[in-house]
């Protein structure tokens, strides 16, 4: 294992798990929020832009995105949904008595 992650406290970095790494090895250590609280982080660990413009950049991004599923293949998809909604409902009873059967 080469990147661990950890906090400080008392003077001590204290790693969120064990390593296996020769005493007297060389490391380094970052503070990854110079003493901010904990800010939100994107995906990639990089932190989270929440000023005015790039939250308008990120609405702008979020508007672009198409759909998934539409037309025939959203009425498809929803259709079996329901379907399946109903089946579980048809069946919820029986793997009632079956949970029953199993306390006694």
């Amino acid at each position: 294992m080469t990147h661990t992650s950890g906090i400080y406290q008392d003077g001590k970095v204290i790693l969120d798990q064990s390593v296996d790494w020769p005493d007297g090895i060389q490391v380094s250590v970052v503070c990854e929020n110079a003493g901010v609280g904990n800010p939100d982080r994107c995906v990639d660990g990089s932190a989270w832009e929440d000023s005015p413009e790039a939250v308008r950049e990120w609405l702008a991004w979020f508007d672009t995105i198409q759909p998934v599923l539409a037309g025939h293949d959203l009425e498809t998809f929803e259709t079996g949904l329901r379907a399946n909604r109903q089946r579980e409902k048809e069946i919820l009873p029986i793997w009632e008595a079956r949970l029953n059967d199993l306390r006694k």
